[in-house]
């Protein structure tokens, strides 16, 4: 699509001018700056006329990562995925009837095994909210949903392979939990919001890959 190949272009000019910007008499590299890209999948609640579930599709973000000490860090990071909430109707069948923006603004710590080898596995767990963006209505007769934004807690893990002192590949895969209250109107069926919606969460996951930039 038009906009993913803007978003890989928009990228990959970043990563070339922070390249570019990095100072190469700098003694310590406190701060890692990833870009990256992956897929997401899963996302599903239960309404009392049938599922609502959000369409595989791939993500894109930017983590960074502020070193603490040996082993710990900071992580902040965000996650975008624009896909489709689909309906699946009892008796009827799946059909996508809104467009949607998934949007996870965390932050949390990472924690890293061999810092100073090569190939450096990590975990990472975070906290913080998903917004979900919803946009264009795609059918007529389509439950009402509203754009909200929830907690969240995001879990991790991965590795860093480092090519260079300031260049690494990021492979990376995560869990993503959001909770949905029982007070908001972003999953509302035909037959009204269900009563069992209080602490329900919506669990994605993704695998990513990204180029991590050591400054």
């Amino acid at each position: 699509m038009t906009m993913r190949s803007s978003v890989t272009g928009l990228a990959s000019l970043l990563i070339a001018v922070i390249s570019l910007l990095i100072p190469a008499a700098a003694e310590a590299q406190q701060f890692e700056l990833t870009p990256f890209v992956g897929y997401q999948f899963g996302g599903e609640v239960r309404l009392i006329d049938g599922d609502i579930s959000i369409k595989d599709d791939m993500n894109y973000g930017l983590v960074l990562d502020y070193t603490l000490n040996r082993n710990a860090q900071l992580e902040a990071s965000y996650t975008r995925q624009d896909t489709k909430i689909e309906f699946d109707e009892f008796r009827v069948g799946k059909r996508p009837i809104y467009d949607v923006s998934v949007n996870y603004w965390q932050i949390g710590g990472l924690y890293r095994f061999n810092p100073t080898e090569t190939v450096r596995p990590f975990f990472t767990g975070t906290l913080g909210f998903t917004y979900f963006g919803v946009g264009d209505q795609l059918e007529d007769d389509a439950p009402r949903i509203t754009s909200d934004t929830f907690f969240s807690m995001v879990f991790g893990g991965g590795v860093k392979i480092f090519a260079s002192e300031r260049i690494a590949l990021r492979l990376a895969g995560h869990l993503y939990s959001t909770i949905i209250s029982s007070g908001s109107g972003f999953w509302c069926g035909t037959g009204g919001c269900g009563v069992g919606l209080s602490g329900w969460g919506v669990w994605q996951g993704d695998v990513s890959a990204g180029l991590t930039i050591a400054m």
